[in-house]
């Protein structure tokens, strides 16, 4: 057993060197997810009702290392995201593996393998990033998936490291398999990449390894961006230090020419396919993506990862990652990437041999609106497959319907639809929306073609997913969506909003909530926040109206959704009013 020989320390201490010291013959030779469960309380935080599981609490900790603690709960401490837990991801993961647990096992909760979690630690503020290094090329020697992807969010290690601006873990990752998996897709960010990540949270650092090591800087995701016209715009961190310099240096190193032939050192002759014209169009004819949940002969999950012509053989073939190990390859076909998965994951098929995933059916959130008719008819009360044995009628939307738009950091905006229809940078169905307030990216033009008129910056363009229509002659209840309408009650009553008082991670720095609400130099909802480190620019006061009361250079007014809270977006937290 390893306690830390003193509690008042940043994170756990551990005897010996950086490697975990598990019998490896012990060790289960197969991965498994692991069923939700809490985190293990002692006796007396338990009386106090404590918010979450405190490794400095000499009881909690007694407990967690208590043989008789499951690897589930260990995974429920994990989740927790403070300083404290972050900071100890090495003392975890070590309990983890001495209870036999094998490198690759999975939370069912957040779907993470122990890589991701050691991958979000090394968040700087709130993780301790030299440690969190060390774990990560640790959990690689003993053969961790670095190409494993979250189910929920489609995100690999490397995206983790991106979003988190990991320098060290970045690099580790990319030295380990030789960059080739550098430019894989996201969906969770409109299949951009790492770099569209690490430029869409202002993450310089990760950026900057990922352009050194050969990373597209003129891919571009489903909106037809590359990762330069990712950065947000420094407008709306108008109160937030640093912001104009940070945007400057991403500016700057995403302005540079990627490196020949797109080759980061180490791929040894490895050569990227291709893009495939005739793949897409194909894709385009039967409303698929790169990145979407398909069937392969209507019996096998998987995920979509490449559409197109091949050197093995004529025609044009579809790339897919299988949710089980009963593939051929991993993406990688005589020397040509095509795509990038775990072993014994890839499978290339014809294209008549898939077909689109049942979103009521599958394990994916779907946001597709009902009518409320259609909502009555479905039975929450037995199993999600049920679902699909109910007709589910589809709300169509239109040009001239008022909708709710929710954008990729989750902060969701009114507008009325301007354009349905195809467009030139994108594939598919896409609805252009009139916001009702300046916060779209856009005047109705996008590269040059116009597809409706607005105000500048008042236009934004989604897919029907990201839509959600208000009627206005029914009752609000009535203009909820299908994963709303199957989420058990008991989750909505326990929703946790964003508080004062409460801690939040901003610009991967930690801060406490001192204020909530409106303020008067920008229109909708601020957080005032307290900063730990002099990284401020005021006391509470901004622009001689006092907000809150905290040390000098330690305050700072930012939107809700610039910060996160246990990884979650705070646009999401903020309670209705």
């Amino acid at each position: 057993m390893i306690i830390p020989a003193d509690r008042s320390s940043s994170h756990l201490d551990y005897d010996g060197d950086s490697s975990f010291d598990s019998e490896s013959d012990q060790t289960r030779s197969y991965p498994v997810t692991h069923p939700p469960a809490e985190a293990p309380l002692c006796t007396q935080c338990q009386l106090t009702d404590a918010a979450y599981f405190d490794l400095s609490c000499l009881k909690c900790l007694q407990v967690f290392v208590n043989p008789q603690t499951s690897i589930s709960q260990i995974f429920a401490v994990m989740r927790q995201w403070n300083p404290h837990t972050q900071r100890s991801i090495k003392f975890c993961i070590q309990q983890v593996l001495e209870r036999n647990g094998h490198v690759n096992d999975r939370d069912s909760l957040s779907d993470m393998t122990l890589l991701h979690f050691a991958c979000k630690a090394g968040a700087a503020g709130i993780g301790d990033p030299q440690v969190a290094a060390e774990v990560v090329q640790d959990l690689i020697s003993r053969g961790a998936d670095i190409y494993a992807r979250c189910r929920w969010t489609q995100m690999t290690p490397l995206h983790y490291a991106a979003l988190f601006d990991s320098e060290p873990i970045t690099k580790i990752l990319l030295n380990a398999n030789q960059a080739i998996d550098i430019d894989s897709p996201c969906n969770e960010y409109e299949n951009g990449s790492a770099l569209h990540i690490a430029a869409h949270n202002l993450a310089v650092n990760s950026a900057l390894v990922l352009v050194e090591f050969g990373a597209n800087t003129k891919l571009k995701d489903n909106l037809g961006r590359t990762p330069l016209e990712c950065i947000p715009d420094g407008s709306k961190y108008e109160h937030i230090p640093h912001t104009e310099q940070i945007i400057g240096q991403l500016q700057d190193i995403l302005s540079r020419e990627s490196k020949s032939g797109n080759k980061s050192p180490g791929r040894n002759g490895y050569k990227k396919a291709a893009e495939s014209v005739a793949g897409r169009a194909m894709l385009k004819t039967m409303w698929l993506n790169v990145g979407d949940r398909i069937l392969v002969d209507k019996a096998k999950g998987a995920t979509l990862r490449y559409c197109g012509t091949v050197d093995f053989a004529s025609g044009v073939w579809v790339g897919v990652e299988l949710d089980t190990p009963e593939g051929k390859n991993d993406g990688i076909i005589q020397d040509t990437i095509y795509f990038k998965c775990s072993p014994n994951h890839g499978l290339f098929v014809p294209l008549n041999r898939v077909s689109k995933y049942p979103s009521s059916s599958s394990g994916y959130q779907s946001t597709i609106t009902l009518k409320a008719s259609s909502i009555r008819q479905l039975n929450v009360s037995k199993s999600p497959t049920n679902i699909t044995k109910t007709p589910v009628k589809v709300e169509e939307i239109n040009v001239g319907d008022k909708v709710m738009v929710t954008t990729l950091n989750g902060t969701r905006h009114r507008g009325v639809v301007r354009f349905r229809g195809e467009t030139k940078f994108a594939s598919g169905l896409w609805y252009g929306v009139e916001l009702d307030k300046p916060e779209g990216r856009n005047s109705g033009s996008v590269q040059g073609v116009r597809y409706f008129s607005c105000p500048e910056k008042h236009g934004v363009f989604a897919t029907g997913s990201k839509l959600q229509k208000i009627d206005s002659n029914k009752p609000g209840w009535q203009s909820i969506t299908l994963i709303e309408t199957i989420k058990p009650t008991k989750k909505k009553a326990n929703q946790h909003w964003l508080d004062l008082g409460m801690n939040v991670l901003f610009n991967h720095q930690v801060g406490v909530i001192k204020y909530i609400g409106r303020v008067q130099f920008a229109e909708g909802i601020w957080l005032g926040l307290e900063m730990r480190d002099h990284v401020g620019r005021h006391d509470g006061c901004v622009q001689g109206h006092r907000y809150f009361n905290c040390k000098a250079n330690r305050g700072i007014m930012v939107r809700p959704s610039s910060v996160t809270v246990r990884g979650i977006n705070g646009a999401t937290l903020i309670k209705p009013e």
